[in-house]
C-alpha cells in the first residue's frame, strides 16, 4: 500500500514538474492568475470571472500541447473566440484597463512611462490572461465533449404519459403560488399601461398591441363572468401559467423522446420548478413571457421536425409557422429576429428544405404587413420616434455631456428637440428612458423625423470625433446582455398601484412571505448568481454553438441563432444596460440546446 502511494506521489510530482519546467509553461499560467487578480475591482459578477480562471488553469493542466498549439493553423476557430473573449472582458471594463486617468500626468518623463507600462505591458498581460483562460477551456471541451454523446435507455412510460405528468407538475405549482399568495398576478407599471388601454379602448403599438389584445381576450372573458377585474387579470395569469407549463413539458417530452437519461430529464423539470425567474414570470404580465415560450416551442419544434420526431408532420409544421409569428409579433425586435432566422435558415438548408425556407419568409412578411400596414389602418398610433433610438440618443448625450468643444451649429440642431442641459443633467449610463423624456418633453419630435439625414450626419460627426464617449456610451447601455452578469431588477412580483382596484390579495402570506424570502435569498448568494448572469448565458449558447459546429452538427448552430438574434438586437437598440426579462428566452431555451447537442446525429434527417 505505502509503495503504492509512493509511486502515484512521484507521478504527481513528476506531472507538476513537467508543467512547470518551461518558460513557456510559466509565461501561459501567470497570465490566467493575473487576469484573475485584476479583475477583482469589477463591476461585474466577481465570481464569474473567477470560475472562467480556474476552468482555464485546469484546462491548462490537461493539455497535451505547449504554446505550439496556438500557432496551429487547424485551431483557427478557437483562437478567435478566444481573442473575442478576452476583448469582450477588457471592454466591458473599460474603466479599469482602457480609459484610465494617469496619476502623473502632470510630470512629462514620469507621466510617459506610466502610459508605457500600462498599455504595453499590463493591458497586453490581461489581454492574454484571459485568452489562455479560454483557449485552454476550448481545448478541454474539445478533449473531453465534443466525442461525448448521450447513452440511449428504454423507457416504458408513453409520450402521454410524460407530457401530462411534466405539464401538470409546473400548473399545479405555479398555479397555486399564483392563486394562495400572489392572486391575481404580477403586474408593472407596463401591464397597468396596457390595461388601460384595453379599459379606455384607446390603443398604442408602443408595447405590442397584440399582447394587448391578448390581455384583452382573457381580461374581458374573466371580467364579463364575474364582473371583477381582479378576476379578469387572473384569467390571463392563468393563461400564462398554462402556456409557460406547456412550453417546458414540450421540451420535457421532446428530450424523453430522445431516450436520454431519465435523471437528465427530472433534473430539467426540478428546475423550472425551483428557479424564481421560471416560478414569478409564469403569472407576470409582461409581453416578454409569450414571446420566450413562442421562442422556446420554435427552437423545440424546428428540433422535432428534422428528427422526425412528431406524431404528426403538418401539426408540427404549423406549430412551427404559428410559434414565429409570435415571435415577429409579441416584441418590437422581434421583426428583425425574425428575418435573421430566416436569413440564416435559407443559407444553412435552403437547397433541401424551400418549401419550409418559403414558409418562413411568408411568416416573416406577414409579421411585418401585421405590425405595419395593418395597425396603421386600425389607426393605432406606433411607438414615437425616438423610442428606437435609445443608443444612439445615449451617444449624443455622453458626448455632449463630456466635452465641451461640441460645435455651434451642432449644439443648436441637437437643441431643436432637447434641451441640451438637461439631457446632460438626465443622462443615466445604464437608462436610456430620461434621455428619451427630454425629447418627448420638448414636442419637436416631428422635426426629428423630417431632418433624419441632418441627424444621421450629426450622429456620425460626433463620432467620428468622440470615438471615446460614444464607446463608453454604447458598453454602458448594453454589457450586461454579453459580459458576465450585473445587479439589476429581475422580476417585479406586486402590483402597480393603479384607479381601477386591481390589488395584490395574498390569501396566504406565509407563503407569499416565504416565496418572496426564497427569491431574495437565491438572488444574493454568489453561487446561485450563477444562474441569473445574463452575459454567461450568452456565453453558454455560444460554447454550445461551438460545440455542435465541432459536431458537425449544422441543426443545433441553427436552434442557437434565434437566441443570438435576440442578444444583437439588444446590442443596436437595448433602452436598458441588463433587463433580465428581455432575454428570458435564453434561460428557457438553455437547458433544451444543452442536451440535444450531445446526442447522437443522424445526417439522413437533419440534412
Amino acid at each position: 500500500m505505502k509503495n503504492k502511494i509512493n509511486v502515484d506521489c512521484q507521478e504527481i510530482k513528476r506531472s507538476l514538474m513537467e508543467h512547470f519546467s518551461s518558460v513557456e509553461s510559466i509565461a501561459q499560467l501567470l497570465p490566467i492568475l493575473f487576469w484573475i487578480i485584476s479583475l477583482s475591482r469589477t463591476r461585474a459578477f466577481y465570481e464569474i470571472y473567477v470560475l472562467i480562471g480556474l476552468l482555464g488553469i485546469i484546462g491548462w493542466f490537461r493539455r497535451e500541447e505547449g504554446l505550439s498549439a496556438v500557432f496551429n493553423r487547424s485551431r483557427r476557430t478557437e483562437i478567435i473566440i478566444a481573442c473575442v473573449f478576452s476583448v469582450i472582458v477588457l471592454a466591458a471594463n473599460y474603466d479599469l484597463f482602457l480609459f484610465i486617468s494617469n496619476p502623473y500626468s502632470q510630470n512629462m518623463v514620469l507621466g510617459s512611462i506610466y502610459s508605457i507600462l500600462h498599455y504595453f505591458i499590463y493591458l497586453p498581460s490581461v489581454f492574454f490572461g484571459g485568452f489562455f483562460a479560454v483557449f485552454y477551456i476550448i481545448l478541454s471541451a474539445e478533449q473531453l465533449l465534443v466525442p461525448f454523446y448521450w447513452q440511449r435507455y428504454r423507457y416504458h412510460l408513453s409520450n402521454k404519459a410524460v407530457f401530462w405528468g411534466a405539464f401538470s407538475v409546473l400548473f399545479v405549482l405555479y398555479a397555486t403560488i399564483l392563486i394562495v399568495g400572489y392572486y391575481p398576478g404580477a403586474l408593472s407599471y407596463d401591464s397597468i399601461e396596457q390595461l388601460e388601454q384595453i379599459i379606455s379602448g384607446v390603443y398604442s403599438n408602443h408595447h405590442p398591441i397584440y399582447h394587448t389584445y391578448l390581455i384583452k381576450l382573457f381580461f374581458k372573458l374573466g371580467y364579463s363572468l364575474f364582473n371583477d377585474m381582479n378576476i379578469g387579470v387572473f384569467f390571463y395569469s392563468l393563461f400564462s401559467v398554462a402556456l409557460m407549463s406547456f412550453c417546458f413539458a414540450y421540451s420535457l417530452v421532446t428530450l424523453y423522446k430522445l431516450h436520454i437519461n431519465g435523471k437528465i430529464v427530472i433534473a430539467i423539470l426540478v428546475s423550472y420548478l425551483i428557479l424564481p425567474y421560471h416560478i414569478f414570470f409564469s403569472f407576470t404580465m409582461w409581453k416578454d413571457i409569450p414571446f420566450s415560450a413562442c421562442v422556446t416551442i420554435f427552437t423545440v419544434s424546428m428540433f422535432r421536425y428534422f428528427n422526425q420526431l412528431w406524431s404528426n408532420r403538418y401539426l408540427c409544421i404549423s406549430i412551427i409557422l404559428c410559434s414565429a409569428l409570435g415571435m415577429g409579433i409579441l416584441r418590437t425586435n422581434g421583426l428583425l429576429i425574425l428575418i435573421i432566422l430566416t436569413v440564416v435558415f435559407a443559407v444553412y438548408f435552403g437547397k433541401k428544405r424551400r418549401k419550409m425556407t418559403v414558409a418562413l419568409a411568408c411568416v416573416t412578411v406577414l409579421s411585418f404587413i401585421l405590425m405595419r400596414p395593418v395597425v396603421n389602418s386600425l389607426g393605432i398610433p406606433q411607438p414615437d420616434t425616438i423610442e428606437s433610438l435609445s443608443i444612439p440618443a445615449q451617444q449624443i448625450a455622453r458626448t455632449v455631456k463630456r466635452n465641451n468643444d461640441i460645435k455651434p451649429e451642432d449644439k443648436e440642431l441637437i437643441g431643436r428637440i432637447a434641451n441640451i442641459d438637461e439631457l446632460k443633467e438626465q443622462y443615466l449610463p445604464y437608462l436610456s428612458d430620461p434621455v428619451k423624456e427630454v425629447v418627448r418633453r420638448s414636442g419637436n419630435q416631428q422635426y426629428l423625423k423630417d431632418h433624419k439625414w441632418e441627424y444621421a450626419m450629426l450622429y456620425i460627426r460626433l463620432g467620428l470625433s468622440h470615438p471615446d464617449s460614444y464607446f463608453m456610451a454604447w458598453v454602458d447601455q448594453t454589457v450586461g446582455y454579453w459580459n458576465a452578469g450585473y445587479n439589476y431588477i429581475r422580476w417585479k412580483t406586486g402590483v402597480y398601484s393603479n384607479q381601477y382596484g386591481i390589488r395584490r390579495k395574498a390569501y396566504s402570506r406565509t407563503l407569499n412571505l416565504s416565496v418572496k424570502y426564497y427569491a431574495e435569498t437565491f438572488a444574493n448568494t454568489k453561487m446561485a448568481r450563477l444562474f441569473l448572469s445574463i452575459g454567461l448565458q450568452t456565453w453558454l449558447i455560444a460554447f454550445i454553438a461551438f460545440i455542435a459546429h465541432k459536431r458537425k452538427d449544422k441543426l443545433t448552430v441553427f436552434l442557437t441563432v434565434p437566441c443570438f438574434a435576440i442578444v444583437l438586437s439588444l446590442m443596436i437598440a437595448s433602452p436598458v444596460f441588463s433587463e433580465f426579462r428581455y432575454v428570458y428566452s435564453l434561460f428557457c431555451c438553455l437547458p433544451f440546446l444543452a442536451v440535444i447537442v450531445f446526442r447522437k446525429t443522424s445526417k439522413r434527417m437533419e440534412e
